[in-house]
């Protein structure tokens, strides 16, 4: 359910950071560049419908990242964290103190230390779905839009890396 939802959205973000948003940036330098005979009413008007789609790629961007946040983060995150934590509790309370002792476990610093980790790192791993997206679709556009030159850029990029 949610999981999937927020999948979703982060994906649609992706596209939108890295596909939507480069396409209507080039649709406007290539207006500016070359207007191919239209009055400077109508290049004002397709102007202004590109700025306009920009504006509301972005504010969708930002309402998507929010919701993705929300879902992945914060809703299923919490969700793990209460559930790994009421389990490592019954967990601890079925193990004999003897057994405990000779262990040297606790199970509050499993609690306290471990979960909370892996909570703080999930905060930024629901974002994945995103990453993955926003690379494939950039790596595409970049394709699209530069050709041959793009191999240049990304064997660069990836000698960088």
């Amino acid at each position: 359910g949610e999981l999937a939802v927020g999948v979703l959205l982060s994906i649609a973000q992706g596209l939108l950071s890295t596909v939507a948003r480069p396409l209507l940036l080039r649709a406007i330098i290539i207006l500016i560049q070359n207007p191919d005979g239209l009055s400077d009413s109508e290049v004002n008007h397709q102007g202004a419908a590109l700025a306009a789609g920009i504006s509301i790629c972005i504010l969708v961007e930002g309402l998507l990242q929010a919701h993705v946040k929300q879902l992945l983060s914060i809703k299923l995150g919490s969700r793990f964290l209460g559930w790994t934590m009421a389990l490592i509790h019954r967990k601890s309370l079925a193990v004999s103190e003897d057994a405990l002792s000779k262990s040297g476990l606790v199970e509050n610093s499993i609690i306290g230390n471990d979960l909370v980790r892996i909570y703080e790192d999930w905060r930024w791993m629901c974002l994945l779905p995103f990453i993955v997206t926003a690379l494939i679709g950039g790596i595409v556009i970049l394709g699209v839009t530069l050709k041959l030159s793009s191999l240049v850029g990304m064997a660069v990029m990836a000698s960088i890396v």
